[in-house]
């Protein structure tokens, strides 16, 4: 008689009990392989990082302190604008933020902080060139060749030698203009110049003539201006007003009359 084994994929009960305690133990395991690592990451940190972590509170105090490039400005005044005082800690400094702060002062075109562990910091400071001055609701204002408005001053005639700026947002259109009137001829000639409707310069010379620019100046219209001015002086005929608002299509002149001898 030929004998018939029986197959079952289902383990006898004694197997299925031991899978069992192993499975518990491997999850048990799993399990805590996963929470420590979860503590060890909450508590570890990158070693660049170290310096900068709110959970870390090094005391580093500035002992040595280097200003560079300041002419006009004290470093005292430097410090202020910075708000870096006795008390401020190197280590949580932000850098940032001190360049931001010496920005705003007028007389500060850039601003360069470098941090030297333990305890120096070094600012380096490009001040603001005065470039031209701006008279604005009875008031001047000094203003640099990029258009910011460096400082409040008492009385303008110290500051002859500068252009003098009219309109309200005439500091912020000043380095387009210049950068197409400063080659010119008759640059040195310019007394004042006036941002008028927020989109186009008038040019008041010394010689009290008067040239309107369109609201697109550009090289061209400048190279005009000199032309007319130059033939009115070979040819005795002093421009009172020149206005190229509609240049290139057409441009006006016109004349100071002769009066007689």
């Amino acid at each position: 008689m030929s004998k018939i084994y029986a197959y079952s994929k289902t383990p006898p009960l004694r197997s299925r009990r031991k899978q069992n305690r192993l499975l518990r133990s491997s999850y048990l395991l799993l399990a805590g392989i996963v929470m420590l690592t979860a503590i060890l990451s909450k508590h570890s940190m990158p070693k660049q990082d170290w310096l900068y972590s709110p959970t870390w509170h090094f005391n580093m105090p500035i002992r040595q302190l280097q200003v560079n490039g300041n002419n006009h400005l004290l470093p005292l005044d430097i410090l202020k604008s910075a708000q870096i005082t006795q008390s401020t800690n190197l280590a949580t400094l932000n850098l940032k933020d001190v360049k931001v702060r010496l920005e705003q002062n007028g007389w500060i075109e850039r601003a360069e902080i470098r941090r030297i562990i333990p305890d120096t910091l070094i600012l380096t400071i490009h001040e603001s060139v005065p470039q031209a001055v701006w008279w604005h609701n009875k008031q001047a204002f000094l203003v640099s060749q990029q258009g910011k408005v460096i400082d409040k001053i008492n009385s303008i005639k110290e500051y002859k030698q500068y252009i003098v700026m009219f309109g309200e947002h005439a500091p912020k259109e000043y380095t387009k203009i210049y950068e197409i009137l400063y080659r010119c001829s008759f640059f040195s000639d310019i007394l004042s110049i006036s941002w008028v409707g927020n989109r186009r310069w008038d040019v008041y010379l010394r010689n009290k003539s008067i040239i309107k620019f369109p609201e697109h100046a550009d090289e061209n219209g400048v190279k005009m201006a000199e032309t007319l001015l130059r033939d009115s002086i070979a040819q005795d005929k002093p421009i009172s007003l020149l206005d190229l608002r509609l240049f290139p299509e057409k441009v006006f002149v016109k004349n100071y009359a002769k009066t007689e001898k």
